[in-house]
This record gives structure tokens, C-alpha cells and sequence, in this order.
């Protein structure tokens, strides 16, 4: 062979026998490395990737049972009687009295373990307010009687179509927010409110100012409740903050509209706050650098947060006090006929039940 040839098989010689020899030697480190660490590689594949394995130098628990292994049979007891040993005379089985246990099937055997009745399907609860009430300070004490004195307020409430369209249950949400709104009241003023109705707003609220909203809600039915509130997808951050409202003098107004607060967890319930605070005669916070506003008086405009407690400035809370011994107004003889409820105009939408 000449030198051409012998230099040619050479460089093929390395070409394929360099890769190969890099790969056998990996492979027979992989080897020796299995080998010596064979208990933890087993213990990893057990443990990790739930392979059926067994580990060396690990001793098994002596009550664990191979698969497939037979249980263990039990020696049988003797049962032969001693010589002097004498049968038991027969005895009659007691005859069964019909059950007279409710529910219970005469004739079913009692004699074993009871099974337990099913248990009863729980219904799941109302959900909790995801806000937290602050601790207020003492009123006077010739105000306390009219603190303690419970004060109910029957609220009907009509629902805008921006609201039911947004998807939802949004009788529950309405619930909800009713709910959320008496347990601050209830403990900070001595007002509870009673949900009595909710049906969607027909009306076409965004083409309303908030003065028309009200007097919409005015031709409304009542259906026996003190107070109709709107709930209306407008923000609260763009609704009327113009002079404060003048006390009532003999009368409650029977209308409010709740405004919404966009990216809350209860979109309507500081917008409910503020307008059942206004019809007492509370005075809406509409700078953001007073005191109480930035204490968080709910009567304040700027957003509830859920990290602080839900707090009622002095001012505001005496105002509500003192004015809940008042009656509600009623329309008049004189006005015409109540408009009907419900969302007739609302597309590919079901009238919804006027109440709960």
C-alpha cells in the first residue's frame, strides 16, 4: 500500500473511532457512576418520579405488603368443648316489632353498624363585605338614645341597563350591596336597610342629567318601599359635587341614585353610602385634602380602599342621628300615574321579578 492510502484509512480510522471511543467511555462512566451511587439514584426514582423500585440498605416495614403477596392466614382457633363442657339450651329468637323509629324500614336489619345519613346539601352562604368597619368614638350621651334606637329603611332599587348588560348575576351583586351597606350603617348610625324589591331601570339613563335621574326615580312605583335608589354605571368620580344638600327639615327625600367606583370589589357600595348618608342630611367631602376625607369618612369622594377600615367623620354621623327619627315623603295626590318597571327595552333581555 502506498503512503497515500495508509495516511487515508488513518484519518478514518480517527473520524470514526474518536467519536465512538468518546462515546463507549461516557457510556461506561455512566456505568461506574450508576454503580456507586446505585442507592440514591434508586431513592430518587421512588421518591421523585414514583417508580416501584426498591433501595438498598433500606429496611422495609415489616406491615408493608409486596403486590400480589396473599394476606397472611390466621391460625384457626380450637373449637373443640372439654369433655364435661355441656350444650347451651336452644333459646327462641325474640320476634321483631315493626320499627316504629321515623324513617326507619320495619324489617331492615339493625343489628350491624347504623349507616350515617346523608348529610344535608349545604347552601352556600351570603358572601362577606370585603370591607372592615372602623371603631368610632363615643357620641354624647344625649345623642345615645337615638344611636341605639333601630331605624329600618325599605329600599327598592331599579338597575340601569349599562349594568345588567356588563354580564353577571346582578340581582345578587344588587344583594350584595345592599347587605354590604346596611352592616356599616346598622353599626355606625343605627340604620338598617330592607331590600324589597329589584327590577331593571327601563329608562335611558345615560341620556339623563342627575337631576332627571331623580325625577325619574320619582314617577317610579314605590311597591311599599321608603326609599327607590338607582344604581347607575356613571363613575362616582364624575358625579354632581356642587353645593352640599340642606338638611332636612320635616321630610327625607324617598329618591337617590348610587354612582359607581370603577375597579372596586363593590363597585356600588360607597356610591349607596353617600346617597343614603345625603337623604339624612349628610354633607358630601368634596375636597380630598380635608381632614376627614383624608382620615376615610366614607362621605368623601375619593375611593374606598379595602386595607382601611370604613370610617364616618363626627359631623356627618350626628347629622344622620339626628335625623332618622324623620318620616320619608310621599308623592302627592295630585301627581300622575307611576311609571312601570321593568326592562322593556332592554335587547334579548327577560324582564326581571319585581323583588327578591
Amino acid at each position: 500500500m502506498n503512503s497515500t492510502r495508509l495516511k487515508a484509512l488513518a484519518k478514518l480510522g480517527l473520524l470514526l473511532g474518536v467519536p465512538l471511543a468518546v462515546v463507549l467511555g461516557l457510556f461506561s462512566y455512566g456505568v461506574k457512576v450508576g454503580v456507586e451511587h446505585r442507592a440514591g439514584i434508586l431513592s430518587f426514582e421512588r421518591d421523585w418520579l414514583g417508580m416501584n423500585v426498591e433501595v438498598p440498605g433500606e429496611e422495609s416495614t415489616p406491615d408493608a405488603k409486596e403486590p400480589g403477596e396473599a394476606p397472611t392466614k390466621a391460625p384457626a382457633l380450637d373449637t373443640k368443648k372439654p369433655p364435661d363442657a355441656k350444650e347451651p339450651a336452644p333459646t327462641k329468637a325474640p320476634t321483631k316489632e315493626p320499627s316504629k323509629v321515623p324513617g326507619e324500614v320495619p324489617g331492615a336489619d339493625t343489628t350491624g353498624d347504623p349507616t350515617p345519613p346523608e348529610p344535608a346539601p349545604r347552601l352556600e352562604g351570603p358572601a362577606a363585605s370585603p370591607f372592615s368597619l372602623a371603631r368610632l368614638a363615643a357620641v354624647p350621651a344625649s345623642v345615645e338614645p337615638q344611636l341605639r334606637a333601630n331605624t329600618i329603611v325599605r329600599v327598592k332599587v331599579l338597575v340601569d341597563r349599562a349594568i345588567i348588560l356588563n354580564g353577571g348575576d346582578w340581582i345578587s351583586d344588587v344583594q350584595d350591596t345592599v347587605r354590604w351597606t346596611s352592616e356599616v350603617l346598622h353599626a355606625q348610625v343605627g340604620v338598617q336597610l330592607e331590600l324589597v324589591g329589584v327590577v331593571a331601570w327601563s329608562a335611558n339613563t345615560l341620556d339623563l342629567s342627575p337631576a332627571q335621574l331623580k325625577e325619574d326615580l320619582e314617577s317610579r312605583a314605590r311597591d311599599g318601599a321608603d326609599l327607590v335608589v338607582g344604581f347607575t354605571n356613571r363613575s362616582l368620580r364624575l358625579a354632581p359635587q356642587g353645593a352640599p344638600p340642606v338638611a332636612p327639615a320635616d321630610a327625607l327625600r324617598s329618591v337617590a341614585v348610587a354612582y359607581s367606583e370603577t375597579g372596586s370589589p363593590a363597585p356600588r357600595v360607597h356610591g349607596l353610602l353617600l346617597a343614603i348618608g345625603e337623604v339624612f342630611g349628610a354633607r358630601a367631602i368634596v375636597s380630598s385634602s380635608d381632614p376627614e376625607a383624608l382620615a376615610g369618612s366614607w362621605m368623601g369622594v375619593d375611593a374606598l380602599r379595602t386595607d382601611r377600615a370604613l370610617y364616618l367623620d363626627p359631623a356627618n354621623r350626628l347629622r344622620i342621628i339626628g335625623n332618622k327619627n324623620l318620616e320619608f315623603e310621599t308623592p302627592d295626590d295630585g301627581e300622575p300615574a307611576a311609571l312601570a318597571d321593568g326592562p322593556d327595552e332592554l335587547d334579548g333581555e327577560e324582564p326581571a321579578d319585581d323583588g327578591i
